[in-house]
């Protein structure tokens, strides 16, 4: 029996053969009440472009990261994908993020974002299958780290029957 598995990180391609699925995106999500949105919010998306990825032809500008330096920052907990992109994110933008709060979970990371705790980096996904609360802009960082692809592995070593292949198919169709 074939295995397939899906993954948006590092991989070895010599083992697997690989099938793009979706795009996803990281975004940088404020709380209405930061003030940084006073400087910036023209800027800014609304949950509705998000929800309907009317952001992908988004022609406004994308910030640098380093406009967002001072402000409180929920991460993700260390050795996770997200963590280590908006460490990087915020590292290739010269600077250390105010971390006031570290979750384990996205989505948890995200509503206490939407509670106004502070801004949280998270996938356009989280969003766009969570309630619209009102209280947040999102922003687009002008850094390649903030689009990522995922991608169906399958091993190069072993036999992949049809109903996987047709499986990864249905994927991309319903993705």
């Amino acid at each position: 029996m074939a295995k397939v598995t899906f993954n948006s990180g590092a991989f070895e391609p010599q083992h697997f053969n690989q099938e793009p699925l979706f795009q996803d995106y990281v975004l940088l999500a404020v709380p209405r009440s930061i003030s940084v949105n006073q400087r910036y919010g023209e800027y800014g998306l609304s949950y509705q472009q998000i929800k309907t990825c009317d952001f992908l032809h988004f022609s406004g500008k994308r910030l640098s990261a380093a406009c967002f330096a001072e402000i409180p920052m929920i991460f993700l907990t260390p050795n996770t994908y997200l963590y280590e992109c908006s460490i990087q994110i915020c590292q290739d933008a010269g600077f250390q993020p105010n971390i006031i709060f570290m979750v384990d979970q996205s989505t948890t990371a995200y509503n206490l974002a939407r509670a106004e705790i502070g801004a949280v980096w998270v996938s356009n996904l989280i969003i766009a299958n969570s309630p619209d609360c009102g209280s947040m802009i999102y922003y687009l960082v002008d850094n390649p780290k903030t689009t990522r692809t995922y991608y169906a592995l399958t091993s190069k070593k072993r036999y992949t029957d049809k109903a996987t292949l047709e499986f990864i198919r249905m994927c991309k169709d319903y993705i």
